[in-house]
């Protein structure tokens, strides 16, 4: 929600109570030609409308800037109710400490200005409350707007990414490079080339079915890597071409899905030698509620191609973490003399 419409928002919402306080001050300018309980009444109405809607304020954006986000938006419901009920009563009797002062200070002695201690503090109390519920309500339904907006323009922005990821998950060359490998392997070792086959049936099954949902599991991004390594890995008699890892419990943690392989997809084909041990490192830590991927390749740096804008594009990726993961990411890319390096954490929430 633009920051314009919330400031009209609140303007609406205090026009009525601040216009209140204003004529109870503006009556007691005919203090001096109304009778003695008619003036005790204006003073006494005055002081409490200029005190409800100063306590009221306080306790509105107390609630609506402070208590909402640090409790109810982190789900601490108990310690929200908690710290809710203290700021609440502190208001309460500073309000009536408040009120009494006023009435001594500023109220003349000839006018009598009741008492009402009896029945105003809970009275009072329960008002707060009302209006506590009011900021709380009030914040919720802005957050729950702008997540919408933020919902649609993902949506939309997305559009273009998605487009771009369908060609990196049926890249051709990769399509026709891993069917003719296979299909030279058949004569070699049939029994190896039906489990490669298997393997890019089960690529395709995960790019056609599971990449279309917001969320997977690491585990299955895991094991779609693994299978796309072994499948780069028929092109070159170099056992140790590639090197790849995964440390930490990837258990239950889900992520969007496809958020690692354009950057693998990458440093296979710029990667140089196949003949060179560990040409390709491939590493995911899960420490916590982080996870941390990084893939180095070597490269030919005298190659006048440039290797961020190869595949879908370092800006298109960076575009769909910050959608994705905004606020949850650090992409970090270096381009070395002979080594290209990409760091990506993602927090976990």
């Amino acid at each position: 929600m633009k920051k314009s419409v919330v400031i009209a928002l609140h303007c609406c919402y205090w026009l009525m109570p601040i216009s209140s306080a204003y004529f109870s001050l503006y009556a007691l300018e005919q203090i001096k030609e109304i009778e003695q309980e008619t003036a005790s009444h204006l003073y006494h109405n005055a002081i409490s409308n200029v005190s409800n809607t100063l306590f009221s304020i306080i306790v509105f954006y107390l609630f609506y800037l402070y208590l909402f986000p640090k409790f109810i938006a982190k789900k601490r419901i108990a310690l929200f109710i908690l710290c809710g009920l203290i700021a609440c009563f502190t208001c309460v009797f500073i309000k009536y400490e408040s009120i009494r002062f006023a009435s001594l200070t500023f109220v003349p002695k000839k006018y009598k200005f009741p008492d009402n201690s009896s029945y105003y503090i809970p009275f009072e109390f329960f008002r707060l409350i009302g209006t506590a519920a009011t900021g709380c309500f009030v914040r919720a339904f802005i957050n729950w707007y702008s997540d919408i907006s933020f919902k649609e323009q993902l949506m939309a922005k997305n559009l273009q990414s998605e487009l771009a990821l369908l060609r990196a998950q049926i890249n051709p060359h990769f399509l026709f490079n891993t069917i003719n490998n296979i299909d030279v392997l058949i004569a070699k070792d049939a029994e190896a080339a039906s489990q490669y086959l298997q393997q890019l049936s089960d690529i395709m099954r995960f790019m056609l079915y599971e990449t279309s949902t917001e969320r997977i599991l690491l585990t299955k991004e895991i094991a779609y890597i693994r299978k796309y390594i072994a499948l780069q890995k028929i092109r070159t008699a170099n056992e140790n071409y590639v090197q790849f890892s995964v440390t930490g419990m990837a258990d239950d943690i889900s992520i969007a899905p496809m958020i690692f392989i354009p950057f693998i997809e990458n440093a296979f084909k710029h990667s140089i030698n196949k003949k060179i041990d560990h040409a390709i490192a491939i590493s995911i830590a899960i420490t916590g509620g982080e996870i941390t991927f990084i893939c180095k390749n070597a490269y030919d740096y005298t190659n006048i191609s440039v290797q961020e804008q190869s595949g879908l594009g370092i800006e298109l990726i960076k575009q769909r973490l910050h959608l994705l993961y905004h606020n949850q990411h650090q992409l970090d890319i270096k381009k070395l003399e002979r080594e290209f390096i990409v760091t990506l954490n993602i927090t976990i929430l």
